[in-house]
C-alpha cells in the first residue's frame, strides 16, 4: 500500500477490521484497489472478539450470523479442518489410519491434493460426542452486538446451499430468502429476481451429492449407538 499511509496487516482478526476501515475512509491507498464504489473486504480468520465489538458501528460494519443447523456437521468439519481436535476425534484414512497430514487447514493450499468423503474420513470421539453437540446448539452467544445492532437475525448454512442439491423452485426460493436476509444483515438492500438468477446461474442445470454421514465418519456405527442411547435431546 502506498499514499496517505503505509499499512503492515496484522495477524490479529480484529486489528485488520480496523486497518480495512482506515482504507476504505481513504487514510491508507492501496494500489490496485478502487474504493470509489461498493468495496467488499474479505477477512479470513476473524473472530468477533468483545473489543472487535466495542471498536465497531452500524455506520461502518455491518454483522451477518450463520452457522451450521446440523451440530453433528459442525464437529466433522471442526475435525477435517484440525480446529482444536482435543475431545472431538481425528481425521483419518478410509483405512482409519490418523490422516493430520490431509487437514483442510493445509491441503487447501495443496492443489495437488485429491480427497473425498470415501479417502477422509473422522473418527469422533465418542465420549465426549454429546457435550461436542450440545456445545454448538443453539445461536451465536454475542451479548455485545444487542446494543448497538438491535436483533440480527440467525441463518443457517443449509438453507443457504439447499438449491446447490436440488432444482425444485421450492428449494431455490428457500435459499434465496436466507440470502436475502443475510444481505439484510450486512445492509444491502436485498432484490429476490437478482439473487434467485444468480443462484440458478451456480446450478447450472446441475446438483451436488448429497453428503451422508456414514460416508464421513469412520466410526460411524459407534456414533449411531450413541446418538440413540441419548435421544431426541
Amino acid at each position: 500500500s502506498a499514499g496517505g499511509g503505509t499499512i503492515d496487516w496484522s495477524m490479529d482478526g480484529t486489528a485488520r477490521m480496523q486497518q480495512a476501515d482506515r482504507v476504505l475512509r481513504g487514510e491508507v491507498h492501496c494500489e490496485n484497489l478502487d474504493i470509489s464504489g461498493p468495496t467488499v473486504f474479505s477477512v479470513k480468520g476473524i473472530q468477533v472478539f468483545p473489543r472487535l465489538l466495542a471498536w465497531s458501528q452500524p455506520s461502518r460494519i455491518r454483522y451477518g450470523l450463520m452457522k451450521r443447523g446440523n451440530s453433528l456437521d459442525t464437529v466433522i468439519c471442526e475435525v477435517k479442518d484440525c480446529m482444536g481436535n482435543k475431545g472431538k476425534g481425528i481425521p483419518v484414512h478410509a483405512d482409519g489410519s490418523p490422516a493430520f497430514d490431509l487437514c483442510k487447514g493445509h491441503f487447501r493450499r495443496n492443489p495437488k491434493a485429491n480427497v473425498s468423503d470415501a479417502t477422509y474420513k473422522v473418527k469422533l470421539d465418542t465420549q465426549n460426542l454429546i457435550n461436542n453437540l450440545r456445545a454448538h446448539a443453539g445461536g451465536p452467544s454475542l451479548p455485545g452486538l444487542q446494543p448497538r445492532y438491535n436483533k440480527v437475525p440467525l441463518v443457517f448454512a443449509e438453507d443457504l446451499t439447499a438449491f446447490e442439491y436440488s432444482l425444485d423452485e421450492q428449494t431455490l426460493g428457500r435459499s434465496a430468502m436466507s440470502w436475502s436476509t443475510l444481505m439484510t444483515s450486512m445492509g444491502i438492500p436485498p432484490q429476490s429476481g437478482v439473487i434467485r438468477q444468480a443462484l440458478r446461474k451456480i446450478q447450472n442445470g446441475k446438483v451436488r451429492h448429497m453428503h451422508r454421514h456414514s460416508e464421513e465418519i469412520f466410526n460411524a456405527a459407534a456414533v449411531k449407538e450413541v446418538l440413540r442411547k441419548a435421544g431426541p435431546k
